[in-house]
């Protein structure tokens, strides 16, 4: 059976690698969507994602000074990771009508994306907490998977994203992160799905900030999110560790620090174990049973 079972991996692995290879061959960019042994695939064509050179790489941990370093590590209650991405890019995406109604499709039919059963568990979330008629701020954005899942749930989608983003899509609003405090709406609902454990760690070309994680989320309770609203929280909940340049992970100090401010509603796919799951390679799981750090939904309220 354990002999069947591997075969059987052997050949999806060797089959999704083909259809990679042949699609970018073809000019696009196959995106893989799962439902339980299910999977299908979206191609997206490679021009509607546009690709520059910057002459910015990322800032490695070893230039960084000691009194930051410490910041980050939380005065020594936090692991250092190294796990260092080089960004040499700057990416424009160009969020098509008609691959958003494809997403949307998706997301009817509660398929998981990029983050496996995180998907999952917010399709869960939103079925006690509705977004029908909703004004919905979302934090951070690569392809329009959460704007997707906002429409299919009849809500309306605003996302702020460091990358410029071009959509031909009315339903959709854009504004970059530089606009993000200095918004003066307040939205009904805040998504925030592996977005802010990326703050501050230079990543995306944002300027070295420890605490960039905790003014994000003060910023979402000061200017954004409405008194009654609610925010769909998303991070990487493990030991406290910095996986830099990559993300943070976060533990019992880190995240209840994070969440200042705010009181927890309802959680789905999470439970207190997951505090102590660490990974010497800064890894996260896309399954919630796994020894690794996974990304549950938090729905949290402001006091």
């Amino acid at each position: 059976m354990k002999l069947i079972k591997s075969l059987i991996i052997s050949l999806l692995s060797y089959y999704n690698k083909t259809v990679n290879v042949i699609s970018r061959k073809s000019g696009y960019v196959p995106y893989v969507f799962t439902k339980g042994k299910f999977f299908t695939y979206i191609f997206v064509k490679n021009n509607l994602i546009i690709s520059g050179e910057t002459n910015n790489p990322s800032i490695r941990w070893e230039d960084i000074d000691p009194e930051t370093q410490r910041k980050f590590l939380l005065d020594n209650r936090s692991k250092l990771i190294s796990k260092h991405i080089d960004e040499i890019e700057k990416i424009e995406f160009i969020y098509e009508k008609k691959l958003i109604n494809k997403f949307i499709k998706k997301a009817r039919n509660e398929f998981n994306f990029y983050y496996g059963e995180t998907d999952k568990y917010l399709f869960q979330c939103l079925k006690k907490f509705s977004l029908e008629s909703k004004d919905v701020a979302i934090m951070g954005s690569t392809v329009p998977w959460y704007e997707s899942i906002v429409l299919a749930n009849k809500g309306k989608p605003f996302t702020f994203e460091y990358n410029k983003i071009q959509t031909n899509d009315s339903r959709l609003h854009t504004y970059s992160f530089e606009e993000f405090g200095k918004q003066i709406r307040k939205f009904d609902m805040v998504i925030s799905i592996s977005s802010f454990e990326h703050d501050g760690l230079g990543r995306y070309g944002d300027p070295i900030n420890p605490n960039g994680d905790f003014e994000a989320m003060k910023n979402v309770r000061e200017n954004l999110l409405d008194k009654e609203g609610f925010l769909i929280l998303s991070v990487p909940i493990g030991e406290d560790s910095v996986a830099f340049n990559a993300h943070r992970i976060y533990g019992r100090t880190r995240f209840f620090n994070l969440i200042e401010g705010f009181e927890i509603v309802d959680t789905f796919g999470f439970d207190e174990s997951q505090f102590t799951r660490y990974k010497n390679s800064g890894n996260i799981s896309s399954k919630k049973d796994s020894e690794w750090p996974f990304q549950p939904i938090i729905v949290l309220k402001i006091n």
